[in-house]
């Protein structure tokens, strides 16, 4: 909801020891793609981020444009990977 990602974002230290991230299920959408942009920009620690599409996404002709903006996200770990699939 709306209103709970004004609460996430004050929570800036909330992530500051992940180190790695999986994602299941990962079909594109809008609030997934900002809850991945807010773990990258708020998780130092990260090493790895490994979303897994659901198929039918990979099939979208939506797939190479969020890609190609998932790996353009700014991150507070300048060396995390972040392997789609």
């Amino acid at each position: 909801m709306e209103e709970d990602w004004g609460k996430m974002l004050s929570m800036q230290n909330m992530f500051s020891h992940l180190k790695y991230i999986r994602v299941h299920g990962f079909d594109g959408c809008e609030n997934e793609v900002k809850l991945l942009e807010y773990l990258l920009k708020t998780a130092p620690g990260l090493l790895s981020m490994t979303v897994t599409s659901r198929k039918t996404f990979l099939k979208s002709k939506q797939w190479d444009k969020c890609t190609e903006k998932l790996h353009s996200l700014p991150r507070a770990a300048s060396n995390a990977i972040i392997l789609i699939t």
